[in-house]
């Protein structure tokens, strides 16, 4: 995966609306206008906004892992990184070891993973920069839908800063644990932004996306006259 795929998946990821491809691409330039006036963000808040999603990934897996059924030791951190801590052990981590006998023979893998999981959440500085934000980087926002994961390039980046374990790099690969988790954050951080609920905004009253609601009416009319 290229720098601009994994940019163009981020933004990707950010609308709760469907998004009229068809139209967006008759709208030509159009789109690119509106997406320039109100999404505003700058190449350095959208890497800054997927370096932080990588370390409260990183957070919330060791969180998962440490304390499963403790509620005393994950008080301290935010309800959405306990929400999302809540689901690693029975969803991922307890799956995965069932199928990995080598793991099974590692009596301190938890123990490792979390070590390793709480340094890398302090050295995310060091991943993937975004230099700049092109044309085709914003209008993924309306027009790129191809689900991909990125754990595989966040793995990679990971690998950059420190050695990366290989049994380690299977658990974060399960499921697409480590991808997903990294745009439920980095979607987190960029839709507290009024930015982006202005650029959403804009973009229904160009009829170039629709509201849910809207659509499921569309939906509900077309199958009337079928």
């Amino acid at each position: 995966m290229t720098p601009s795929t994994l940019t163009q998946t981020l933004l990707g990821s950010l609308l709760d609306s469907p998004a009229i491809v068809e139209v967006a691409s008759q709208a030509g330039g159009s789109v690119i206008s509106v997406l320039r006036e109100h999404f505003t963000f700058t190449a350095a808040e959208i890497t800054k906004a997927y370096q932080d999603g990588c370390g409260y990934a990183f957070v919330a897996i060791s969180v998962g892992l440490d304390a499963p059924d403790s509620l005393l030791k994950t008080l301290r951190y935010p309800k959405i990184t306990r929400e999302f801590a809540a689901q690693i052990e029975t969803h991922y981590w307890q799956p995965f070891v069932q199928t990995n006998e080598a793991v099974q023979k590692q009596a301190d893998f938890r123990k490792l993973t979390i070590q390793s999981l709480k340094r890398f959440a302090k050295k995310t500085v060091h991943l993937f920069e975004i230099k700049t934000l092109t044309e085709e980087d914003l209008s993924a926002l309306v027009s790129h839908r191809q689900r991909l994961a990125i754990t595989d390039i966040v793995l990679e980046q990971m690998q950059s800063v420190e050695t990366v374990d290989e049994q380690l790099a299977a658990f974060l690969r399960f499921d697409g644990l480590l991808g997903d988790s990294v745009l439920f954050f980095f979607r987190e951080l960029i839709r507290q932004e009024q930015r982006l609920k202005d650029t959403q905004n804009a973009l229904q009253q160009e009829h170039i996306c629709l509201e849910l609601q809207h659509l499921q009416e569309a939906i509900a009319d077309l199958k009337a006259l079928q």
